[in-house]
């Protein structure tokens, strides 16, 4: 057997600082839609298109899971529970909320 890999394409990593407006924002929304402050933990994805936003647009993307991690993702078995379906709506109001006032504000980030 051969095996031949060939990169066709690659995203470099991008790391959001956790001191900006938009995360606070989005801390505060988590701690409305859950009903508990949100514990912060470096994970790692593949988003492309937020190291184009850092690149291009000099700005930093705020990226909120809802899943568990028994939820099984991409798998044939996959699931999403109804509470993290509900928890992130309210997350997702409160956040959409915050960053309008932040905006509005002449504040970014």
């Amino acid at each position: 057997m051969r095996l031949k890999l060939q990169r066709l394409n690659a995203s470099p990593a991008v790391l959001t600082p956790t001191d900006s407006p938009a995360v606070a924002a989005a801390a505060e929304a988590l701690e409305i839609g859950f009903g508990q402050k949100p514990v912060f933990t470096r994970e790692g994805g593949t988003v492309p298109v937020v190291s184009s936003f850092k690149k291009l647009l000099n700005v930093d993307s705020v990226l909120i899971g809802f899943g568990l991690p028994d939820d099984n993702l991409h798998a044939p078995n996959e699931k999403f529970d109804l509470a993290s379906l509900y928890g992130g709506m309210r997350t997702a109001a409160a956040l959409y909320d915050r960053l309008g006032r932040i905006l509005s504000n002449g504040r970014s980030g």
